[in-house]
């Protein structure tokens, strides 16, 4: 129920739509079966009802990155969404991995305790429809190179 979380924060999920709410926004009185004001207007700035393929290009996104991170060897897991979390292992190694990524253009976010255990620790890769090919390819290689050249693959 999510009522009984931290009242300074909340973290509200509905399908891919993620939003970090304060107690002092209007969604504060959220229950977990319906929208709240700021996610009806993310939603609404979103428009995928209104361009599908978007939609198709997103899938296509997460498709080719999801393959090319299995087929380097990466552990990520059974997911299924443009959200990649690709596990890394130890939290020094992870921050390295991190650092190294961002230094060549990779953006992700590391996921470290107390959100995962100390040994299992991962970078949380996002997609979007606009990533184009060429994109998705650098990000492959990069993630390739570092994760031999850090033995995580």
């Amino acid at each position: 129920d999510c009522k009984k979380w931290p009242t300074t924060m909340r973290l509200l999920s509905h399908r891919f739509c993620h939003l970090q709410v304060r107690d002092d926004d209007r969604t504060a009185q959220h229950t977990c079966c319906e929208r709240t004001p700021t996610e009806r207007r993310v939603r609404s700035r979103l428009s995928i009802r209104g361009e599908p393929e978007r939609r198709e290009q997103l899938w296509r996104n997460t498709r080719r990155l999801q393959e090319g991170m299995r087929s380097l060897g990466f552990d990520i897991g059974p997911t299924e969404t443009p959200i990649i979390p690709v596990l890394i292992g130890p939290l020094e190694t992870t921050f390295l991995f991190w650092r190294k990524l961002f230094d060549a253009g990779v953006f992700t976010n590391p996921v470290v305790p107390p959100a995962v255990p100390p040994a299992q620790c991962r970078l949380r890769t996002s997609l979007m429809a606009t990533h184009t090919a060429e994109q998705i390819d650098l990000a492959l290689e990069v993630f390739g190179r570092l994760g031999k050249e850090l033995g995580v693959i």
